[in-house]
Formats: structure tokens, sequence, C-alpha cells
């Protein structure tokens, strides 16, 4: 069985979370920023845009209570004063999305490329 995306990569202390912000909500879970090209599950590979050069990330919420929903091709504002990106705003596309769970717990996860 393949890794799973959104438990593979390194995320957020908590402490960081309350400072980044998409679409204006604070995620409860978000992977650091890595390359596209490091992603190998073959059903977000295809709706990568730039899978040579292109940076993703991963956001998860509570499938119980979702604090936010994403549809597959939606663009959102993300401020992230701990990017490479000095200023910290940018945009980002969900390129995919896919239920998980974590310790009993069951949650949503949404991969998003930056643009």
């Amino acid at each position: 069985m393949a890794k799973n995306i959104f438990t593979e990569f390194p995320t957020y202390p908590v402490d960081q979370l309350s400072g980044i912000f998409i679409n204006g909500i604070s995620p409860e879970s978000m992977t650091h920023d890595f390359e596209a090209k490091r992603v190998k599950h073959k059903q977000y590979k295809e709706c990568i845009r730039d899978h040579e050069k292109g940076t993703v990330f991963c956001v998860a919420t509570l499938a119980k209570r979702p604090k936010y929903r994403f549809r597959v091709g939606q663009e959102v504002d993300v401020v992230n004063p701990y990017s490479f990106n000095c200023l910290g705003d940018a945009r980002a596309v969900c390129v995919g999305t896919a239920p998980y769970y974590i310790k009993g717990m069951r949650f949503i996860g949404y991969i998003f490329e930056m643009i």
C-alpha cells in the first residue's frame, strides 16, 4: 500500500498555524511546501499543472466538523509568513482531495499547487 500523501511530509507546528491563512481561515493541519515532482500518487500527479518545477502543499480538516471545504480547481489566497515568499501571500489551486485516518480520527485532506 502506498504511503498517504497527507502524512508523509512534515507539518507546521500548532503555534505557527495561527499565523497561516487559506481564504482567511487558519488551517487545522498543513504540510510544508514541497516539490511537485515528489508527489508519486497517480490521482494527484495527473492534475498538477507544472509537475517539474511546481510547488505543492497539503491542508486537512476534521471530517466530522469541517472548518472549510474546497473544490478541485478552486483558487484560494494563501497567507503564509513561514514560506520562502518574503511577503507570505500567494495563490494556489486545489488539485485533489481525499479522506484519510490518523489514530482513529477521520480527516478530509486537500492538496494545493502554488500558482
